[in-house]
């Protein structure tokens, strides 16, 4: 059984005050939630300005909400 839920294609809205990325929208190219991960997974982002991210889904799911 497959327990990962795919985020490839969401939109999310930065809302960490502290990072450059404050304000601007994202959207995942990869990643996923996968319980047994706990978080430890890494995920590819893309900012609306075009530039290319890469952060542990833990932390990136503090920083962002999602949005669509």
């Amino acid at each position: 059984m497959n327990k990962q839920k795919s985020l490839n294609g969401t939109k999310w809205l930065c809302t960490a005050e502290y990072m450059d990325a404050y304000g601007m929208t994202c959207t995942v190219i990869d990643g996923f939630i996968d319980p047994d991960w706990n978080g430890e997974n890494d995920i590819e982002i893309k900012y609306e300005n075009g530039t290319i991210g890469y952060m542990k889904f833990r932390r990136f799911a503090m920083r962002f909400k999602r949005i669509k």
